[in-house]
């Protein structure tokens, strides 16, 4: 095999290395004693060199670039912003760690007549290759023509279906009296698979209008492993009343196979409220405070410049109490000293206080957030992508690339698990467990809770027979937390509830690892939803052998299914020279 320029031969096989499932870097490189040009590179897997004694990883200079995967995806999708809660303070920069596991697999080429040539080929890794990912992405945006023409392949012919295109179809229409169409619901296919993972907890969030037939847009988002936002359903509505939200929300049921979502949060409506009360009864049903906040910001604009205390002491009480009676004590308070029993407003906002006081939710799972900017956010997200004089179709069309674009996302963010280690901040037993269970961001999430534990002190033990009641302080605060540790080391549990809310243990909990020699976190303290495996790993309806459903009814039938099983044998065949060599002499044999 040869190349015009080496650019072309690293791109050739960094294609290679993307459809099997690793990444490249360069190894090596030789120049001319006379020339001084480039005359042989060589480029192997990310995971070549021997593993240091830490666990299979080494370190990369600050100098390097990691390899990519998906033809240096994160490099093209870097972001501009830091991120502002990297609070782990070190004077150096975070070096990258790639895991190792001494892979001997490269191809090296050479400069012959003016062309590159490959001389060294060696396909063996001794790692798994990331095949998952790509699986992944090329399971996604299949029309529901090609799903039908998949299926009939399994079944024989189109004949033999048992079920029409509208069957199988992702979307739903809500049509009125003479079949016009009233409003629309669809959801991507792999987000069927996501929701029921993700499920825990969903937004959702009518305030923004998309097209030019005025139809708010109502995006229903969760949060991934990644703490990334992801669009699992959305909805083109005629309007914001009881009739209308429950048809979009049985409609996600019936689409999800009649799984409720767990938690729930959504924009202040009374409307909403009635329709979630209908379909989904089990659900965990929470306002976006951001909603009544900035009511009360204008409500009491008079209030606030008149009293200069108003806006701190109202601030404390709703962001930072962490009991419904310290909650409610403190709202008393307000009421009483600045007379706001008569106020119309500020009795309105108590009278729904149990819908939007996080003091009310600290025991439910709303990871990281009180309000539903994630559906904010991605509002936006449409809105640089969407104009309102846009059609239907074209919303569609935008639909589907924002679909593409965080499905990439999420590869990148996945491909950073697979082939990389992330740096460690204090080399604690349990943080070493925790980096290889976490996705990475949820990891970064809890090196700043570790590091934030360092400020803690722990003050007093109290001990009775089935546990350990701890006392925490903070040297700036006067509110004291209270860890209990069952006497078996197996149970923490802590006045802040910060698990409970992000699936992740406090600072308070981890001053008390740090501080007793806890070596490891108990299984029931990770949580499976922020670990890579909850998206990577297939599940079982999706893996094992093809079913076999006979023989294709038609000459073209068999040839598209045969096209596809041949691809896949290709693929696997290339992989190693003993594969290529049976696959080689099948065919021939055939």
């Amino acid at each position: 095999m040869e190349f015009d320029t080496i650019e072309e031969a690293r791109r050739v096989y960094n294609e290679y290395a993307y459809k099997l499932g690793f990444s490249i870097s360069v190894a090596s490189q030789r120049t001319s004693h006379v020339t001084k040009e480039v005359i042989r590179k060589e480029f192997e897997c990310s995971h070549a060199r021997k593993p240091n004694e830490e666990g299979g990883v080494s370190t990369s200079s600050s100098t390097q670039t990691a390899p990519q995967l998906a033809h240096d995806l994160e490099t093209q999708r870097a972001s501009k912003k830091k991120s502002a809660s990297a609070v782990l303070t070190t004077a150096s920069r975070k070096r990258k760690t790639i895991k190792k596991y001494d892979c001997k697999a490269h191809m090296a080429a050479g400069l012959r007549d003016g062309k590159w040539k490959v001389i060294v080929m060696q396909p063996e890794h001794t790692h798994p290759l990331v095949k998952k990912l790509v699986r992944r992405k090329l399971l996604r945006n299949i029309s529901t023509t090609q799903i039908m023409g998949i299926l009939a392949d399994f079944h024989g012919g189109v004949g033999n279906l048992t079920f029409s295109t509208t069957d199988v179809s992702n979307m739903r229409t809500h049509l009125q009296v003479g079949n016009a169409v009233r409003g629309l619901f669809w959801v991507d296919g792999w987000t069927w698979e996501l929701y029921k993972t993700f499920r825990d907890c969903i937004f959702f969030d009518t305030t923004f209008c998309t097209n030019k037939y005025d139809m708010p847009f109502a995006p229903i988002v969760g949060i991934n492993n990644h703490l990334q936002s992801i669009l699992l359903g959305c909805a083109l509505l005629p309007d914001e009343s009881t009739e209308t939200f429950v048809w979009v929300l049985q409609a996600l049921k019936e689409a999800m196979g009649g799984l409720e979502p767990t938690n729930i949060m959504t924009d202040q409506d009374k409307a909403m409220k009635v329709a979630i009360e209908q379909v989904f009864p089990n659900a965990t049903h929470r306002c976006c405070k951001w909603h009544v906040l900035s009511k009360a910001t204008k409500k009491f604009a008079w209030l606030i410049s008149n009293e200069k205390d108003f806006a701190k002491e109202s601030d404390y009480c709703v962001n930072h109490t962490e009991t419904i009676d310290e909650f409610e004590m403190l709202r008393q308070k307000l009421e009483d000293k600045y007379s706001l029993q008569e106020n119309e407003f500020f009795q309105s906002i108590s009278s729904t206080r149990k819908m939007w006081a996080p003091a009310y939710f600290r025991t439910y799972f709303f990871p990281f957030t009180d309000t539903t900017g994630r559906s904010e956010c991605m509002n936006s997200l449409f809105k640089k992508v969407v104009h309102p004089q846009d059609s239907v179709l074209q919303f569609f069309t935008q639909y589907e690339y924002i679909m593409d674009t965080r499905a990439e996302r999420e590869n990148v963010e996945a491909c950073k698990w697979e082939i990389s280690y992330p740096p460690l901040w204090a080399s604690y037993d349990f943080e070493k467990q925790a980096a290889n269970f976490y996705t990475r961001n949820v990891f970064s999430k809890f090196q700043e809770l570790l590091h934030d534990s360092r400020k803690f002190r722990m003050v007093d033990i109290a001990e009775d027979d089935e546990s350990l009641s701890i006392r925490i302080v903070h040297p700036n605060s006067s509110r004291v937390r209270i860890v209990s540790v069952s006497n078996d080391a197996t149970s923490y549990l802590c006045s802040c509830n910060m698990f409970a809310r992000d699936g992740l243990l406090c600072p308070h909990i981890l001053k008390v690892f740090t501080n007793r020699d806890v070596q490891e976190i108990p299984d029931k303290y990770l949580h499976r939803r922020w670990s890579k495996e909850a998206t990577t790993k297939i599940p079982e309806h999706l893996s094992g052998p093809e079913p076999s459903f006979g023989v294709p009814g038609t000459n073209k039938l068999k040839y598209n299914a045969l096209c596809r099983k041949m691809t896949g044998l290709a693929a696997e065949a290339c992989s190693g020279p003993e594969k290529y060599t049976v696959a080689s002499s099948g065919i021939d044999h055939l």
